[in-house]
This record gives C-alpha cells, sequence and structure tokens, in this order.
C-alpha cells in the first residue's frame, strides 16, 4: 500500500488517496485508480507499479506533459519513488507517502486566555531581552545630551513598535498565503536583526576610534549590515511562502541591493572635495592604554601634510569662487 497525496500550490494536503493494488493507473478517466481533476492530465496519464526489486515506480504512458519533477529536474519517463518523492503531473502535484513513515507528534493546545501568536521559549524570551537592552544601551549611548529615563524608554518603546508593526505585516500576508499567522516569528526577526545591526554598528565605532584609517571599518560594517538584512528578508519569506531556499535569498538579496544603491544615491551630498579630506572617528570612552599613541615627530609630520592638504583645498575653492563671479 502507498499513500498519494495530492497538493496545492502552496505545498499544503488538499486530499490523500491510499492505494493498495498495483499496477494503478493514474489520470483523468474516471476509471483511474487516482482521478486528477486537470486538463493537462491525460486520461491514462501514468501508472503506478512494483519493479524487480519490490519497490515503487511511477511510469510515463505516453502522455503530452509528461512526469515532472517540481525540484527542477524536469520531465522523466520514469521515477523511482521513495517515502517523500514529489512529481508533477499536468499541473497536479503529488507526493508519495509510505504508510509506514512516523508523523510529527500532536502539537500541544493551549486553553489558556492568551492571544493565540505562539508559544515563546526560553530563547525567544531572551531574545527579546537582549534587544530591549541592545536598544537601551544604544538610545543612552548615541545620546547628545543629558538623557533621562523616560526619554530612553520612549525611543526604545517607539522602535519596538514599529518592529512590531512590521511583523504584523509580514504575518497578514502569511494568514492569507498559508494559513498561518506566525506573529511571534516574524517579530523575532527583526529583533534579532536589530541586535546584530547595532552591535556591530557599535563594534565598529570602536575600532574606528582605536585604529583610525589602518582598515575600512565602515565597509566592513555595511557588509555586515546587508547580510544581516538579506538573511531577515529571506527569513520572512520562508514563512510566507513556498519558494525554493536559492530563490528566496536571490530575491532578498535583489531587494536588498536595490534599496542599499537608492540609499546611497540620497546620501551621496555632490560635494567629494571634502569625504577625502576629512573623516569621521566618534569617540568612545575607553583606558588611556587602548588609545593608539604615535611619537611627535610623528604628529607633526601628519599636522603639515593636513595643513598642505587644507591650502591646496583653499586655493581650488577659491579659484572655483572666482570663477562662479566671472
Amino acid at each position: 500500500m502507498i499513500v498519494v497525496e495530492v497538493l496545492d500550490r502552496r505545498g499544503a494536503v488538499r486530499r490523500r488517496v491510499w492505494l493498495r493494488a498495483f499496477p494503478a493507473t493514474l489520470g483523468r478517466d474516471y476509471r483511474s485508480d487516482l482521478v486528477l481533476d486537470d486538463r493537462y492530465v491525460d486520461p491514462t496519464h501514468a501508472r503506478l507499479e512494483r519493479d524487480d526489486h519490490g519497490g515503487m515506480v511511477l511510469t510515463d504512458l505516453g502522455s503530452a506533459n509528461g512526469i515532472l519533477e517540481p525540484s527542477g529536474g524536469g520531465r522523466v519517463g520514469r521515477v523511482t519513488l521513495h517515502s517523500g518523492t514529489v512529481v508533477r503531473l499536468g499541473r497536479t502535484v503529488l507526493r508519495f507517502i509510505d504508510p509506514g513513515q512516523p508523523v510529527a507528534p500532536a502539537l500541544r493546545e493551549d486553553h489558556g486566555p492568551r492571544l493565540a501568536i505562539g508559544r515563546s521559549t526560553p530563547r525567544d524570551l531572551a531574545l527579546a531581552v537582549a534587544s530591549v537592552g541592545v536598544l537601551l544601551f544604544n538610545q543612552y549611548t548615541t545620546a547628545t545630551g543629558r538623557e533621562t529615563l523616560t526619554n530612553l524608554v520612549g525611543g526604545t518603546l517607539g522602535i519596538l513598535v514599529a518592529v512590531a508593526a512590521w511583523a504584523g505585516g509580514w504575518a497578514l500576508v502569511g494568514r492569507i498565503t498559508q494559513h498561518r499567522f506566525r506573529f511571534r516569528e516574524h517579530f523575532l526577526i527583526p529583533a534579532a536583526a536589530l541586535v546584530v545591526l547595532l552591535a556591530s554598528d557599535t563594534l565598529g565605532d570602536y575600532l574606528k576610534f582605536l585604529w583610525p584609517g589602518r582598515v575600512d571599518w565602515e565597509l566592513g560594517v555595511s557588509l555586515v549590515g546587508l547580510t544581516v538584512l538579506v538573511a531577515a528578508l529571506a527569513a520572512h519569506l520562508s514563512r510566507v511562502s513556498v519558494m525554493t531556499r536559492l530563490r528566496k535569498w536571490l530575491w532578498s538579496a535583489a531587494i536588498v541591493g536595490v534599496l542599499g544603491a537608492m540609499v546611497a544615491l540620497s546620501d551621496d551630498d555632490g560635494d567629494a572635495e571634502f569625504s577625502d579630506q576629512a573623516r569621521e572617528t566618534p569617540l568612545k570612552p575607553v583606558g588611556a592604554r587602548w588609545i593608539p599613541t604615535e611619537s611627535p615627530a610623528t604628529f607633526f609630520k601628519r599636522v603639515e601634510r593636513l595643513q598642505a592638504a587644507v591650502d591646496s583645498l583653499a586655493v581650488r575653492m577659491a579659484s572655483r569662487d572666482s570663477l562662479h563671479l566671472e
């Protein structure tokens, strides 16, 4: 005996059929052992039978559209079946299951009065606490003046509300496409991304302060940020679609790349004369022994080079202003 599952376009099971006698025919004909209501399926499309070794095989009977492997393998004339094998006949997707295959245990239903957004685990709670702590720390360390606890908490709550709105949008999309809300998962994805982004940004600031000019730390932080955003978007897509993993990552990379290019173009103020002469180096509270030092001779050489660069820039700006006046 074998169980044949007819799947919808989202991969959900529409119906199950138990086939006990072989060979068995699959097609649109009413006399078929498995009748498929699909205009792209032949009346007698394929035959399910045992091979010489006792295994199950699906053979094409000269149909117009053949047997296709949804994983991208193309048209085949004969498929050796294992428990979980998926094929496509016409526009109908079938999955073959061994009746002895174990199934996952039942989910425990919670009858308590709580919002049905999923059961939180200790890891989820730890991630939520970490995101709040990182947001508070970032608000405190980036403040330019004296900040009260109310202001810090207010700013953090504003960010969390925005994250909740983002997660709610994805949850609604998942409810439409997959019939599952999964708000908790969609909320934890940007929360985890925020923790990584803020941590990498803070680490990059310290590295720029301790070792300025030696390595392009901003480029490294930007690459980490883009990678995190692509991973977060792919994680959202994996919960609202049935695309393959490769397609999810490709779509995510394309979307983040386009948005990143738009942001980069909007941030370009067109004044490149100053971009190579001055670089922002954030000040960080670290011990004196960690701050890089250099000899007085090296310091004065740097001052001379900087003075020469400033004088050259002043000459170019004066020349440009005189041309504008003319």
